[in-house]
C-alpha cells in the first residue's frame, strides 16, 4: 500500500489503519534487533523495562495485527510478542493518526469483588493485556483464543500518535486506571521516522534498503520528517522579486532611489462655524 500512496494512487490518505499496516509491515521485514526492538527501546521509560543486550542474545518478534481482547472486547492495532533470550514480552501498540482515543461512556462495574471504572480505551486495553487472552488472526481469520505466556509484569502498552507533545489521553487513562502507571508509554510518528531514517546507513542492501526508502518517503510525505538542514544557494545572480503585503501587485525595488522630500505647498486660512451650516 505504501507504494500506491507515495505515488498518489490511493484515496486512503488519512486512514490510520493503512498507515499502521504499512509501517509495522516494514518493521516486520527488517532485522528484529535493529528494527522493532531498537525502536521499542528508544521510547522513553520503556527502555528501562527491557533487557540490556550483551550482543549474543537471540531476539525474535511476532507481529499480531488487530488482536481482539476477550476481557473488554477492545481491538488494539498491534500485539508484539518479543522473545529476548529466555524472556517473553508482550507489547500492545495503539496507533492514532488523525483521531484521538476511542473512549466510551465511563461506567463502574464490579469484577471479582473489585469495582472498576471502564470505558477508557487505553485503560481497557491494558486490562485486556493483563488478562492475557486474545483472538488472533491466522491466515486471514481469527482462530481460537490465544493465551499469552509472558509474565504479566512483562506486558506494556505503547500509545503511538501524531502529537508533538504527550497527549492528554495518557493522563486520562492514568486517572481512570491507576495501575497503568509504569505500563503505559507514549511515542509519536516523528520518532518512528527518525529511527527508520537512522537505519538507512546500516542497511544499504536490498531488500532492506528498498523497504526503508519506501517507508521513510511515506512518512516524509505525511509530514513526519523532522528538520532536513539548510540547503546551499545555487551559484548565479539573485534577482529580487517581492509582492506587496495582502496584494498581488509586484513591486520593483530596483526603482527605489531614496526618500524624496514632500512638495512645497501653501496652507490657505479657512474658517467654519462649529455645529452649524452657516
Amino acid at each position: 500500500m505504501s507504494i500506491a500512496e507515495i505515488h498518489g494512487k490511493t484515496p486512503f490518505t488519512y486512514y490510520e489503519d493503512i498507515l499502521t499496516a504499512d509501517v509495522f509491515a516494514a518493521f516486520r521485514y527488517l532485522p528484529t534487533q535493529l528494527g522493532i526492538y531498537a525502536f521499542i527501546c528508544s521510547i522513553p521509560g520503556l527502555s528501562q523495562k527491557l533487557p540490556q543486550l550483551a550482543g549474543n542474545e537471540n531476539i525474535t518478534c511476532t507481529f499480531h495485527f488487530w488482536p481482539f481482547g476477550e476481557k473488554h472486547r477492545r481491538e488494539p492495532d498491534m500485539l508484539l510478542a518479543l522473545q529476548v533470550g529466555p524472556r517473553l514480552f508482550h507489547i500492545v501498540v495503539e496507533a492514532k493518526y488523525m483521531s484521538g482515543a476511542s473512549d466510551l461512556e465511563i461506567q463502574e462495574i464490579e469484577q471479582e469483588g473489585v469495582v472498576q471504572r471502564v470505558g477508557n480505551q487505553l485503560g481497557d486495553q491494558l486490562r485486556d493485556l493483563q488478562h492475557g487472552r486474545y483472538r488472533l488472526f491466522q491466515e486471514g481469520q481469527r482462530v481460537q483464543p490465544h493465551n499469552l505466556r509472558s509474565d504479566p509484569a512483562d506486558r506494556y502498552l505503547v500509545y503511538l500518535t501524531a502529537h508533538l507533545l504527550k497527549p492528554a489521553e495518557i493522563q486520562r487513562a492514568l486517572a481512570i486506571y491507576p495501575a497503568a502507571d509504569g505500563r503505559l508509554f507514549w511515542a509519536n510518528w516523528y520518532q518512528v521516522f527518525e529511527h527508520l531514517q537512522k537505519l538507512r546507513p546500516y542497511l544499504q542492501t536490498p531488500p532492506y534498503s528498498l523497504i526503508l526508502q519506501d517507508i521513510c518517503l511515506l512518512l516524509d510525505r505525511k509530514g513526519f520528517a523532522s528538520f532536513h538542514g539548510f540547503r546551499p544557494l545555487l551559484a548565479g545572480h539573485v534577482h529580487s522579486q517581492a509582492a506587496s503585503f495582502w496584494t498581488e501587485k509586484i513591486i520593483d525595488y530596483s526603482l527605489f532611489a531614496g526618500i524624496a522630500l514632500p512638495p512645497d505647498f501653501v496652507v490657505q486660512p479657512t474658517s467654519a462655524h462649529f455645529w452649524s451650516n452657516e
